[in-house]
């Protein structure tokens, strides 16, 4: 730790975060609209400057900028209690533009290999990487004879108010973040004035001095840092993270549980310390279990409650079922790109024009359709494929113009991963998938191009196989061109210029084999000489 440095911050720093202020975001309870911080940058940020430097130096937060009006938003459209809202606070946007330059600072001074399974508010992470770094290791382990997985989705109990500002500041502590900023922090969390508005009314306000207000900028970062020793003990366990939502992983031989209910039993003990709540009723379990004779599961007892074993679970937005099929969620996307499906044909009936049908098309629809596609496409059956390619031909017929194929979305984008997984390979920070990479047997060559498939093959064997090179409605993919030696559909194109080094089957030339892969394709036909 370095006690005696002090974080100084730069007006040009200043100025450039002012610019970046999104002119539509609500004001605080100082009534300062976005829009004139950033129009007048240039004049606010030398006076900005030396008040932000001046807190740090003195550790101290002005109280005008932890002053937060906390508004009540529903978590789901029936609301039956409070716990069903949703608290969020709206504090100053100048105190915003203050805690994304400590954030970047505090991001600076953390290993880059800090909890490389917490796929949350990082750069080149998504909810893709959290689902499908879930489900390689049980797809995986239930290729072996006598296996199966059983997973634990977990629930806290307002998980961002319960944090202990003490607690936490000997975590940062112990990360190497110096004793000024920590000091920071810890005034920056406690003596918080907020008060509750709803409609026109406003409570009085009350001062606390417990928990991260949801709705600021550092409070998703300072809660990963207080996971980030939450863990895995036993090889065969995995704790993947995303925020708060937890999931354990545990890898069954034999019917011996005896390692995943000891984790489970850690993870609880752990949650205890750190002044986490678990919500047993909302804390669910899913059993992968293929084997035919298998018996029926005790279920898991937590804080004397047992959790829940369901056939589905709808994981960072995505339906998984206990079989590990799409159907489920396929049903689910289908129902809700439907549902938006008729405002476009009332803004059709509006006679509004084509491009701006495409574009409400592509913001409403296509963004269900292709959310989170690279993990569940692949493995999609042919009925479904045509369920949601039915989608996008009836969006055709609306709106009168050819638009993009389920299929080249789905190629486009784990394309696009890859590449991101093979460049976070060769920089200096290492990327969250990176330790599945290296789970491959990998080509001797360090081509680009051979890298990069090394991360398509990883892909591809978490998430399923590449599609036939035709249509759901059986035609070939259009406009497919040649891009040094890959044959891509439009849009594919931009991503990748060169792909040596393997055959049609998309095994490298020299005959290494690949360990980790399923059987099959891993490409559409076609797409390697």
């Amino acid at each position: 730790m370095r006690p005696h440095l002090v974080l100084c911050l730069t007006a040009a720093d200043v100025r450039r975060t002012l610019r970046g202020v999104n002119p539509r975001n609500a004001a605080g309870p100082d009534n300062i609209p976005g829009r004139v911080l950033r129009e007048c940058a240039d004049q606010l940020a030398d006076v900005l400057t030396d008040i932000f430097n001046i807190s740090l130096s003195c550790t101290v937060v002005p109280t005008c900028f932890k002053t937060t009006t906390i508004i009540p938003v529903p978590k789901k459209p029936t609301v039956s209690c409070l716990n069903d809202y949703r608290p969020i606070a709206l504090a100053s946007i100048i105190m915003k533009c203050f805690e994304r330059l400590v954030m970047r600072h505090i991001k600076t001074q953390l290993p880059p290999s800090l909890d490389p399974l917490q796929f949350a508010y990082h750069s080149n992470c998504s909810t893709d990487d959290a689902i499908s770094t879930t489900l390689h290791p049980a797809r995986t382990h239930l290729d072996k004879k006598g296996t199966y997985v059983r997973m634990l989705f977990t629930d806290f109990s307002s998980a961002f108010n319960t944090i202990v500002p003490q607690h936490l500041i000997g975590k940062l502590s112990l990360l190497g973040l110096n004793t000024s900023l920590c000091n920071w922090i810890l005034d920056f969390l406690t003596e918080v004035y907020q008060s509750v508005r709803i409609g026109s009314s406003t409570s009085n306000t009350t001062t606390l001095s417990t928990g991260a207000p949801q709705g600021s900028v550092l409070s998703p970062l300072l809660f990963t840092l207080l996971t980030h020793d939450c863990a895995a003990m036993h090889s065969s366990n995995h704790i993947i993270k995303f925020t708060d939502d937890t999931t354990v992983v545990g890898l069954i031989n034999k019917d011996n549980e005896s390692a995943y209910r000891e984790e489970v039993r850690e993870l609880v003990s752990w949650c205890k310390v750190n002044n986490l709540y678990l919500n047993v009723d909302k804390t669910k379990e899913m059993v992968d279990d293929f084997r035919r004779a298998r018996q029926g599961h005790s279920p898991l007892a937590i804080n004397g409650s047992s959790v829940e074993i369901v056939k589905n679970i709808k994981f960072l937005g995505v339906h998984i079922a206990e079989n590990l099929t799409w159907t489920l969620n396929t049903s689910s996307i289908t129902k809700r790109a439907q549902q938006r499906l008729y405002f476009l044909r009332k803004l059709r009936e509006a006679h509004l024009p084509s491009p701006i049908l495409t574009t409400f098309y592509r913001g409403t629809v296509e963004s269900i359709l292709s959310s989170c596609i690279i993990t569940w496409f692949g493995n999609c059956t042919a009925f479904d494929r045509k369920t949601l390619q039915r989608i996008v031909r009836t969006a055709e017929k609306i709106i009168w113009v050819s638009l993009t194929f389920i299929t080249n979305i789905y190629i486009t984008r784990c394309i696009r991963k890859a590449t991101n997984i093979q460049i976070l390979d060769t920089s200096a920070t290492p990327s969250r998938l990176q330790q599945l990479v290296y789970n491959v047997d990998r080509p001797s060559t360090d081509d680009r191009g051979d890298r990069v498939g090394v991360c398509l093959r990883l892909i591809q064997g978490t998430c399923g196989y590449w599609p036939e090179s035709r249509d759901m409605e059986g035609r070939g993919h259009p406009a497919t061109h040649r891009k040094g030696n890959l044959v891509v559909c439009d849009g594919a194109a931009e991503t990748m210029t060169h792909f040596p080094g393997h055959n049609r089957n998309g095994e490298p030339s020299g005959g290494r084999a690949l360990g980790m892969l399923h059987p099959g394709p891993i490409c559409a036909p076609g797409m390697f000489d």
